[in-house]
């Protein structure tokens, strides 16, 4: 039970630190409602699993070659600069246009949201060291003294932490969504944007500083 836990404590630790996925999610929140705010975490989880089936069949060991980190890294970098570019200008447009936009789409594409979770988390060098730093060193020792049901379901335990504080984020944007005026989610957007763009711009200069 104290294995659960400390699985499940993990995975809430991990998902709280407001990084670029929990800024996404509440960007997607407050512009598209709880779904897709929802879905674009559920993108990052699929993205979290990979890696820990990546430390499974060993390939932690050639993950670790500079050359992909350096393309992890700018990719990663170019991604977010993305993201800033498409929440600042959304932020920026006219009320009046905004709506003509909200109109023209009724039905946010789910599949773009699940995708760009997948792939912030995928490109994003700290989710990088987690999965192949931090917990890969406690999943050979899991593996090593413990039966397989038990290193499934304290996997099982680690995501679930993941999802629910995801959920409590994706929750409370939307709740406070509803008491927001158009101003104030503008302001939001723009800042969330800035955030994304110095998220990219810290990737940036980090793949830089790999030719130095």
């Amino acid at each position: 039970m104290e294995l659960l836990l400390s699985h499940f404590l993990l995975g809430i630790s991990f998902a709280v630190p407001m990084g670029p996925v929990n800024f996404e999610i509440v960007r997607r929140g407050i512009d598209q409602g709880f779904l897709c705010a929802w879905i674009v975490s559920l993108g990052a989880i699929t993205a979290d699993i990979f890696y820990l089936i990546a430390i499974n069949q060993g390939i932690s060991t050639w993950m670790s070659i500079q050359w992909l980190q350096i393309t992890l890294t700018w990719l990663g970098a170019l991604f977010f600069i993305k993201l800033s570019y498409s929440s600042i200008k959304g932020s920026l447009i006219k009320e009046e246009e905004q709506a003509i936009l909200r109109i023209a789409a009724q039905q946010p594409s789910k599949w773009n949201a699940f995708w760009t979770g997948f792939l912030i988390s995928l490109m994003n060098p700290i989710s990088f060291l987690f999965w192949l730093g931090v917990y890969g060193s406690l999943y050979v020792n899991l593996i090593k003294e413990h039966d397989t049901s038990l290193i499934m379901t304290s996997i099982f335990f680690l995501f679930l932490g993941i999802a629910v504080w995801n959920i409590n984020v994706a929750t409370t944007v939307h709740i406070s969504r509803r008491f927001l005026q158009d101003k104030a989610i503008r302001i939001i957007t723009f800042l969330t944007g800035l955030i994304l763009l110095g998220f990219g711009l810290k990737f940036l200069f980090k793949g830089i500083s790999y030719f130095f």
